[in-house]
């Protein structure tokens, strides 16, 4: 048996997907070569659905809109399987399957419990931007030292999704999978993933606020619970409090 078919049985891939009708089936092709456990859930209203039941293999659930509602039903639906990993990863065919051989490497070799994908590259100039300066913030409060935080793609150990108390409606599940990890004292890794191509992005301005607001939420709610030192505490008090600030009025002009 070579390697790729002992880690078929390994990971259990979720794929949270809305109105990708023209990449799902390219997906679920490359992702159903690799794993053997392959859980969508959708919530389009496009052709999407369709081309997902031409699959028999891969198991589809059906979701309310929100990427974070969506990702949490499939981890939700993988924790019920036996397998020891799981991925949560788009369908937007813009992550390679293939890469979590590389991610489960990095998990096995760092003794990590999860592994967060970094991209080799971004959309834009302006996201990779923007995504530096969200991963920086993460990194100050939790200490990774990640480059990337908010690829999409995450691989983790069965045990470490279970311990996690994930509340995400939207695009910041990505974010809270890393708070959660540091709040629950989990080893957290990385390894690159490569970018095959772009798909318009689903993620809007106000959505990349609710990120950001997200995380100042989270931190504050949680800020004594770290024993960070004085001067790191009021850093982060008073840049999460600047941050939803930021957030409120620019949500207000978008309206």
């Amino acid at each position: 048996m070579g390697k790729r078919d002992k880690m078929k049985g390994k990971i259990c891939i979720v794929i949270p997907t809305h109105n990708n009708e023209s990449e799902i089936a390219g997906v679920l092709e490359k992702a159903l070569n690799f794993s053997e456990c392959v859980i969508v859930v959708d919530s389009s209203n496009d052709g999407t659905q369709k081309k997902i039941k031409k699959f028999r293999k891969a198991l589809l659930l059906r979701e309310k809109p929100g990427k974070g509602r969506q990702a949490r039903r499939g981890i939700k639906e993988a924790l019920g399987k036996k397998c020891g990993f799981i991925a949560l990863m788009d369908g937007d065919g813009e992550r390679e399957p293939a890469d979590l051989d590389g991610m489960l490497a990095a998990l096995e070799k760092k003794k990590a419990d999860i592994c967060i994908g970094n991209r080799e590259k971004m959309r834009s100039g302006r996201r990779k931007a923007l995504n530096l300066f969200s991963t920086a913030w993460i990194n100050f409060a939790t200490g990774f030292g990640l480059k990337d935080a908010q690829s999409g793609f995450v691989l983790g150990k069965r045990e470490a999704f279970k311990k996690m108390k994930l509340e995400s409606e939207n695009f910041e599940i990505e974010t809270e999978i890393v708070l959660e990890a540091f709040r629950l004292k989990l080893g957290v890794c990385q390894a690159p993933v490569s970018s095959p191509k772009f798909s318009p992005s689903k993620c809007s301005k106000a959505r990349m606020a609710e990120i950001n607001a997200f995380f100042d939420s989270w931190v504050l709610e949680h800020l004594d619970e770290f024993g960070f030192s004085a001067l790191k505490k009021a850093v982060l008090w008073l840049a999460c409090n600047a941050g939803l600030a930021f957030s409120w009025i620019f949500q207000k002009c978008l309206i």
